[in-house]
């Protein structure tokens, strides 16, 4: 039987499979440089609006975050930011807290699982 972790990362590697070959070689080389640090910087401005109380801002960030997860197919971690987004207008901030330490695991998953790839999608 193959984990749910193995699933997940097959989805990530074919839908950046999918997204190479609907653009080229130089745009997914870009892509996958610069898609780690916006993945840090997005999280950590939605932590910090979230440590700010600012409920707009963290329905922006949390928004903008799971665009960016579900343009390279991180389902999980895009799921984690829906909810995310979903409570950031409220005033729960212990299930806020909860789901951005999950959030935070997945990414961190995430990344390495993107620079495992990576290589795969880049040489030719």
């Amino acid at each position: 039987m193959e984990s749910t972790t193995n699933k997940s990362n097959d989805a990530l590697f074919n839908r950046l499979l999918q997204l190479k070959a609907d653009t080229d070689l130089e745009f997914i080389k870009e892509f996958l440089e610069s898609a780690p640090k916006q993945l840090q910087e997005d999280f950590t401005l939605l932590s910090q609006s979230i440590r700010e109380g600012n409920s707009a801002k963290r329905v922006f960030h949390a928004h903008k975050l799971k665009g960016l997860l579900l343009t390279i197919g991180a389902d999980a971690a895009a799921a984690l930011s829906m909810k995310l987004e979903g409570f950031a207008g409220g005033n729960d901030d212990t299930e806020l807290q909860s789901l951005l330490s999950e959030l935070e695991a997945e990414l961190k998953e995430l990344l390495v699982t993107l620079d495992r790839i990576a290589p795969k999608l880049i040489d030719p």
